[in-house]
């Protein structure tokens, strides 16, 4: 997902094409539909991914559950099956990632 929305984020700012939106495609087996984003939104999936990718280089754990949380939509209980963690260790990972996230960004 993450590469989706910035893909699409530095293709917009490339050709730069206007004020439409314009949908997507999701080439996932069971998903249909469309993704939108706004043009003016561009700028911030570009910076929130490199800010993802700076935040990975340092603490590569706390990446993995903000990207599980923020871009796949995952639920603290979710998480903690998918990486072997406690829940209590994934708020406290979600805590320092949006902190880390939030000083980043500004």
């Amino acid at each position: 997902m993450n590469r989706v929305l910035k893909d699409y984020a530095r293709g917009h700012k490339a050709a730069k094409r206007g004020g439409a939106n314009r949908g997507v495609p999701i080439d996932s087996p069971g998903v249909e539909g469309e993704l939108a984003i706004p043009p003016e939104a561009t700028a911030t999936v570009l910076s929130l991914s490199a800010a993802l990718e700076r935040l990975a280089q340092k603490h590569p754990r706390q990446t993995r559950v903000a990207k599980l949380r923020f871009l796949a939509g995952c639920t603290e209980d979710e998480i903690g099956e998918i990486l072997g963690l406690s829940v209590e260790q994934i708020r406290r990972d979600w805590r320092f990632a949006k902190a880390w996230l939030k000083a980043e960004l500004g």
